[in-house]
């Protein structure tokens, strides 16, 4: 069962974001009006052309730090997130022990917690992603379960996945203030005569109140005769990234990213224009049939049945991925088609990757190429961090120090 509920006013500051939270609960109401009543027109554009230059080229220091050679504590595997706190201290969620565990700014390891298992506290299944607010922890696992912790790792509590009206579970994507989570809802089974356009449907969630946000153009699905529609595989797509204030989005086919408050409401709008696209090769073809033999190994009949069946795209999306710092800039990445190929969970990009960072206020503020092999999974505004993979295919957790990223612009936060 959906309930409605209404929010406050936008929340830019902390103590606006947990007035905003307090009134997500508990403050339901009747008659919401239809998504395209609820939005509202964006702000102007912020027009990039291939004229248009951004504010300085960013390079990246040595590593600060780099765990994965040491102590047993730095074994890592299928790594889910990590994220830098503001006293320095380091989260990594490690999906191969299911644990998450904690290291000072110097590397040095400090306490550990979760594990396998189905005990409080304890990850029944892999481990997804993890966000911290307020100094609170939260986990998400494969069975779209949340495990809440403190960052000192005292477990809070465990919420049992979110079931649409649809039958469906929904996938949290992360927080949008205090107690209140984004997340998305899962496409149910359905029978297709030809190929269609299924749109990209988010929620905000607050303890038992969920409230519609938007429905955005999303990705197609291919029939199946006798069985679940399948995607067009290197077909267009979009990203979702969140931060307690607000939630950024591409769209599938175009250099676009529009940010929202937590209500839903249009905050900003970046367009670039010129903006080349890639077609989808042989090779990356292969690279795909390569994941699903990994995942599904001695299964040739499968693989070449699906040999025969996958649907490719023409082109790939323009956009690949987006993060959000801490200050709330934008980090908007290229499509890397080892994303989309199983049988590794969060691959690293063989290949540099050539980042665009973009302030609070839409400001182009940077490019900076990040190193082949190397995964970010969190920003700052003087440092990233993320895994590696060496030749041998161990993870590393790094740390690297940004260089010529001074601020420039509102932070948002």
């Amino acid at each position: 069962m959906i309930r409605p509920f209404s929010i406050g006013p936008p929340a830019r500051t902390r103590l606006a974001l947990l007035l905003a939270a307090s009134m997500w609960v508990g403050n339901a109401t009747t008659g919401v009006p239809p998504l395209a009543a609820q939005t509202t027109a964006f702000p102007d554009t912020i027009l990039y052309t291939p004229d248009s230059a951004p504010g300085g080229a960013w390079l990246l220091g040595p590593p600060a730090l780099s765990l994965g050679e040491g102590s047993e504590a730095e074994e890592f595997s299928n790594v889910a997130a990590v994220i830098v706190l503001r006293d320095g201290r380091l989260v990594v969620v490690d999906g191969g022990s299911r644990e998450v565990r904690i290291f000072d700014d110097q590397g040095h390891f400090l306490s550990r917690f979760g594990g396998k298992g189905d005990g409080f506290g304890e990850f029944p299944s892999l481990p997804w992603g993890a966000w911290v607010v307020a100094d609170t922890l939260t986990v998400v696992d494969a069975a779209r379960r949340a495990h809440i912790f403190t960052v000192d790792g005292t477990f809070i509590r465990s919420e049992a996945p979110l079931v649409s009206d649809r039958g469906t579970r929904m996938r949290r994507l992360g927080p949008l203030a205090p107690g209140v989570t984004l997340a998305r809802y899962a496409t149910p089974p359905i029978l297709l005569k030809e190929p269609e356009s299924i749109p990209y449907e988010l929620v905000a969630v607050a303890g038992a109140d969920v409230r519609p946000l938007l429905a955005l153009p999303g990705y197609t699905l291919i029939p199946e005769p006798g069985g679940q529609p399948r995607g067009l595989v290197y077909g267009p797509r979009l990203d979702v990234a969140t931060r307690p204030g607000g939630f950024c989005t591409t769209f599938p086919k175009e250099y676009v990213i529009e940010c929202r408050e937590p209500d839903g409401t249009p905050r900003l709008r970046i367009r670039r224009t010129g903006v080349a696209t890639r077609k989808v090769t042989d090779g990356a073809r292969e690279t795909f049939f390569q994941g699903l033999a990994r995942a599904n190994p001695g299964d040739e009949s499968y693989l070449e049945q699906m040999r025969r069946s996958v649907d490719f795209a023409t082109d790939l999306p323009v956009i690949g991925r987006l993060v959000l710092s801490e200050q709330g800039d934008i980090w908007v990445g290229p499509y890397v088609i080892e994303d989309e190929t199983l049988g590794t969970f969060n691959p690293s990009p063989p290949d540099p990757t050539e980042w665009d960072v973009y302030a609070y206020d839409g400001a182009w503020r940077g490019r900076i190429q990040l190193p082949a092999r190397f995964r970010l999974m969190w920003a700052g505004r003087s440092a990233v961090a993320g895994v590696t993979r060496d030749s041998r295919d161990v993870e590393h957790v790094v740390i690297f120090p940004l260089r010529n990223a001074a601020p420039n612009g509102p932070s948002g936060s």
